[in-house]
């Protein structure tokens, strides 16, 4: 642990904290063109009374920490998913429809915009958690058969019906699934679309 004394238009903080932690903070103030001491009085003015200032650092450095993994994770999603001029990145973004990457570990990989507005679940609350935790899949073939294919390269969309659960209801819509990047039957990404009209 070092503690070190910041002070702030009078006001004085002493805090201990990890030295990793101080080495983040003063990247991030850094990052936002500001001194460490005005960031942390930013961060202790948003505290409840009798909240807990080195604990809120620690959090903030997470939660900064976690955003950074996500937006490197979507920049080497674009940069690896790129075919031709075209990133399918873009595409999903970009498709009108409800749609998302799901990888073949069935963890959220990108959420476009209309299917987070669909979802009413956050593309932030979404990204990088497992699909079932949200969502359920039933479609003609088991879906074990379906994932096999999908890794296989099959070149035809497969229909299914997307499942969830909606503050007091349940949503069922139509889905389509295919496949959109393979490096391997078990490293293979897919793409899901939502049918609206359904």
């Amino acid at each position: 642990m070092r503690q070190r004394i910041v002070q702030h238009r009078g006001r004085r903080f002493s805090l201990k904290l990890e030295p990793e932690f101080w080495v983040w903070l003063e990247g991030l103030a850094a990052a936002r063109h500001m001194r460490l001491n005005v960031l942390i009085a930013d961060i202790a003015a948003r505290l409840p009374d009798g909240g807990n200032l080195a604990s809120a650092l620690r959090q903030y450095c997470l939660a900064e920490a976690g955003q950074r993994i996500v937006r490197l994770e979507e920049r080497v999603l674009d940069l690896s998913l790129a075919k031709g001029s075209t990133k399918l990145a873009t595409i999903v973004e970009a498709c009108p429809a409800p749609a998302l990457l799901v990888t073949h570990d069935r963890v959220i990989l990108r959420v476009n915009g209309a299917f987070a507005r669909w979802s009413g679940i956050s593309r932030q609350d979404l990204i990088n958690r497992p699909f079932g935790h949200f969502f359920n899949f039933a479609a003609t073939l088991p879906i074990a058969e379906v994932w096999r294919r999908l890794g296989q390269g099959y070149d035809r969309p497969i229909p299914a019906k997307l499942t969830y659960l909606a503050p007091g209801r349940v949503v069922v819509a139509k889905a389509t699934l295919c496949s959109a990047s393979i490096k391997s039957p078990d490293d293979f990404t897919c793409l899901v679309m939502i049918d609206v009209t359904w």
